[in-house]
């Protein structure tokens, strides 16, 4: 099987959920012996050179064009004046146009699997090149996340902006799920959204290659919370802003044992700040080694679809993780088995009151979570699914 794989990132390092989902895809396909070749932007923002990435992705043949993806006050006011979502356009490059169409007139590819609905934007001039099967991998219902953004601002002016960026964002990705022939959902939540425009989306969801985290026995510093997240993608900077600001002083009033610490990504240089109690830093150099330090995670999600990779990656290192009911979405978990949920930081605080109580359960949580990520997410899995749906796709 021929596969050209279009993504909008170099998905390396993997530093963040998404350059996981998608590298483990690309790395699955290619250890699986497909034929694979990458075509993909390489965003200033998350610029990676090709000589930083493993041998392994030189199997695929990569092709990378550049692209300034930074968002723009003009920019964004001029396409005011335009019925395009401004969110899609960023990532549109003539460079690339050309690189899609010369690769598929060079080579009979039976599948184009992209990842994402920003770099499916070329979908037109793909399927004018090539008969191959058409696979949109949404790792989210991305007008979902800022109808949710929205939702959540208190300024009238910044909600009618979103409320407009979300509409031009929803037309065209109801457009985007009847132009191709399979849609990948990573969430079965999500999957309720695109099987009303296709009537071949199904759950895919995503794969990890587990040996990584199995190996991993350090139970982490008792009476310690962590969240790790990428802060350039709104529902995580919304989400620590109200752990900051709310969640932790009701946590840290009753219990001032416990220790608060937090990573991620362009994390704003204001958030920083070091004490005895609570310590926030920018990008670590390993998630798996910063994640098995402590442990418990928090995720505080308010608004966001898709599923939370770095929650699942937390389980899989047998970490307890307390969420709140947006942040569950997507993952088949029960509370008080192999999650906890709480809603308000109250919840939250009571939360760390069970486990202050219940010691053990703390162990017996992660585990749990530990057995059901086995069960559900090994890479190799997860890829022998994605192919039997490729063979038997017609486009």
């Amino acid at each position: 099987m021929k596969i050209l794989f279009l993504s909008h990132r170099i998905p390396w390092p993997i530093k963040d959920g998404g350059a996981l989902a998608i590298h483990n895809n690309l790395k699955g396909f290619i250890d699986g012996g497909y034929e694979v070749k990458l075509l993909c932007l390489n965003p200033n923002k998350d610029q990676t050179s090709l000589a930083a990435t493993p041998d392994y992705f030189k199997k695929a043949n990569p092709t990378v064009i550049p692209v300034n993806t930074d968002l723009s006050a003009w920019d964004a006011f001029i396409n005011l004046f335009s019925s395009k979502s401004y969110h899609v356009s960023r990532f549109y490059v003539f460079e690339f146009a050309e690189a899609l169409r010369h690769e598929l007139r060079q080579k009979q590819y039976d599948v184009v699997h992209m990842e994402g609905a920003f770099i499916a934007q070329y979908v037109d001039l793909i399927r004018e090149n090539s008969k191959a099967c058409l696979v949109l991998r949404e790792h989210n219902v991305e007008y979902r996340i800022w109808e949710g953004m929205a939702a959540m601002s208190g300024h009238i002016l910044k909600k009618m902006y979103l409320n407009l960026l979300a509409g031009r964002l929803q037309s065209y990705e109801e457009a985007l799920w009847k132009k191709v022939d399979l849609i990948d959902a990573i969430s079965p939540d999500d999957l309720q959204v695109f099987v009303k425009f296709n009537p071949n989306a199904y759950h895919g969801g995503a794969g990890f290659e587990l040996q990584n985290y199995v190996k991993v026995e350090d139970k982490g510093q008792p009476k310690t919370l962590f969240h790790l997240g990428s802060m350039d993608w709104l529902p995580n900077r919304e989400a620590i802003a109200w752990l900051i600001n709310s969640i932790w002083p009701a946590i840290h009033k009753d219990y001032p044992e416990w220790k608060l610490f937090l990573a991620g990504k362009k994390m704003p240089h204001e958030w920083k700040r070091r004490s005895e109690s609570l310590q926030i830093e920018g990008e670590v150099e390993s998630a798996i080694g910063y994640m098995a330090q402590y442990q418990v995670m928090l995720v505080p999600l308010l608004s966001g679809s898709g599923v939370r990779i770095k929650t699942i990656e937390a389980m899989a290192l047998g970490k307890t993780v307390i969420t709140t009911s947006v942040g569950l979405r997507g993952l088949d978990l029960e509370h008080g088995k192999e999650v906890l949920v709480a809603n308000t930081p109250s919840e939250f605080a009571a939360a760390i009151r069970f486990l202050e109580e219940n010691p053990q359960m703390a162990q017996q949580i992660g585990e749990a979570a530990r057995r059901k990520v086995q069960a559900l997410y090994a890479n190799e899995n997860h890829i022998a699914r994605l192919i039997e749906k490729y063979r038997n796709c017609k486009p």
